[in-house]
């Protein structure tokens, strides 16, 4: 669904009229509790992963400012990000997964010496999770890298806010999710109302697309998309699933 079609089903699902002239919520109004809720069900359903690349300095290079954050192996989070899903470090041409460690774990290993190495864990602090406001999050590395190592942080984006009027807009949640985005959407608007009946109806509603939008999203991630094994094949199962 676009953001037309989205605002319509939700006001569909209020009772409510779909031309903005005539309707009880305004455009504005529907796509504030919209936006809310494709947040929320990014959140839940961990669907909108990408991953942006980096590298790290030596920590003592003399290139660094007194006050530069690399110093103390912290590093930025570049753009919106709701979590990290993981971070690759590339050495000698080897890809390696880097232990994430608790708050507690990191500071007990790293914190009591002040070594200096490839970095074999990280631990992350969140911030705003948009980097124009306030405070972004922070990753930090243990050991404290030694040189200059490419890296790869695993996220799950914070979705794009759309505008009331994009009408045209799809966000990047597939397409499995826009439902429950819609019935969260509807269920919270009817509590400006105190409108108890079509909330009692709305929740279940929602509770079960939600769960059908997971199953969808964790077997895609577990199994992956659909490819040709072979163009030949005679077997009418030659459309499988990659493993």
């Amino acid at each position: 669904m676009n953001w037309l079609e989205k605002k319509r089903y939700t006001r569909t699902l209020l009772g409510d009229n779909i031309d903005p002239a005539k309707a009880a919520y305004s455009e504005t109004v529907v796509s504030a509790f919209l936006n809310e809720a494709i947040v929320t069900v990014a959140g839940k359903l961990g669907c909108t992963r990408s991953f942006f690349d980096g590298k790290t300095v030596a920590y003592d290079n003399p290139g660094l400012s007194a006050i530069d954050s690399k110093r103390q192996g912290r590093y930025p989070l570049p753009y919106p990000c709701l979590s990290i899903k993981g971070i690759t470090l590339t050495y000698s041409g080897i890809d390696t997964q880097l232990e994430r460690l608790s708050f507690d774990e990191f500071e007990e290993r790293y914190s009591q010496e002040n070594r200096a190495n490839k970095p074999e864990a990280f631990r992350v602090e969140f911030g705003s999770p948009k980097p124009e406001y306030y405070v972004p999050g922070d990753i930090w590395f243990g050991p404290l890298p030694n040189g200059v190592y490419d890296f790869r942080v695993f996220v799950y984006k914070y979705p794009t806010t759309i505008g009331e009027l994009d009408d045209t807009f799809i966000t990047e949640l597939p397409t499995i999710a826009h439902k429950p985005v819609c019935l969260l959407a509807a269920l919270e608007l009817s509590m400006r109302h105190d409108d108890t009946s079509r909330m009692n109806k709305l929740a279940p509603m929602y509770t079960a697309a939600l769960e059908e939008a997971e199953r969808a999203v964790a077997r895609f991630d577990r199994i992956g998309p659909f490819e040709v094994k072979s163009v030949y094949g005679p077997s009418k199962h030659w459309f499988r699933r990659k493993r």
